[in-house]
């Protein structure tokens, strides 16, 4: 039997494993970390003062800094790689609705992926040039882009994930608990903006299993045609 999202998902297969290469490229704990979040990278990339990120990199201890430097840098060469899977998998997906439905909506999320992708690897741009300039303190500017950037790409992806609910909810059981998962973090988003950062985490969590439930969906799901029936 035809499974149209065969390709979106070896593509989440390749980003579960990137996922993998990461968590051990990233540091796991710095001496301070922003309140309301526990994963280093996630403060880092959400971060807005200078007192902050000199308390994140532990900028008494120059050894214990620049090892932390390294390893968010590693990690943030490595994210480039992580970044054209994952807004590959939202376009192949994309893609692959609209050929089953025709809607023109589901090429949408094939626009947003390339703003996600530019907004991300200019975010690392961003953090990568805080590194750099740690030892002088002198990246304001850099806070401010990585505001900018970062927020776009948070935001931008629940989008596109409540697009593909115009599809998902009208499949079967386990598609709708997909397309409702969309909604959830959509709102997650919008309230870590405005109540951040306790719920930051949360939307990268919300964010991930979406990425799990959806590359499940796209091994299993092979009767594309039955929705093209329905209409």
């Amino acid at each position: 039997m035809e499974k149209p999202f065969i390709k979106t998902g070896y593509l989440g297969l390749c980003i579960i494993i990137m996922s993998l290469v990461l968590l051990f490229a990233f540091p796991a704990n710095t001496p301070h970390i922003p309140e309301g979040f526990f994963t280093p990278i996630l403060a880092f990339e959400f971060i807005e003062t200078q007192q902050d990120v000199l308390s994140l990199f532990g900028y008494e201890n120059k050894s214990l800094r620049d090892e932390l430097i390294r390893k968010m840098n590693l990690g943030n060469y490595l994210d480039y790689i992580f970044m054209t899977l994952y807004t590959m998998f939202i376009s192949f997906f994309s893609i692959s609705c609209f050929k089953i439905t025709k809607k023109k909506i589901f090429l949408i999320p094939v626009f947003l992926s390339l703003l996600i992708l530019i907004c991300d690897a200019f975010e690392n741009v961003q953090l990568l040039s805080i590194t750099n300039k740690i030892d002088t303190g002198a990246f304001e500017k850099e806070l401010i882009n990585l505001y900018f950037f970062t927020w776009i790409k948070w935001l931008s992806i629940p989008i596109c994930f409540i697009i593909f609910s115009f599809y998902f909810l009208k499949r079967n059981f386990f598609a709708k608990i997909i397309g409702i998962s969309a909604y959830f973090s959509f709102f997650i988003g919008i309230s870590a903006f405005y109540h951040k950062p306790y719920l930051c985490e949360l939307l990268e969590i919300s964010i991930a299993v979406n990425y799990i439930m959806i590359t499940i969906y796209s091994f299993v799901q092979s009767d594309s045609y039955n929705y093209i029936k329905k209409q």
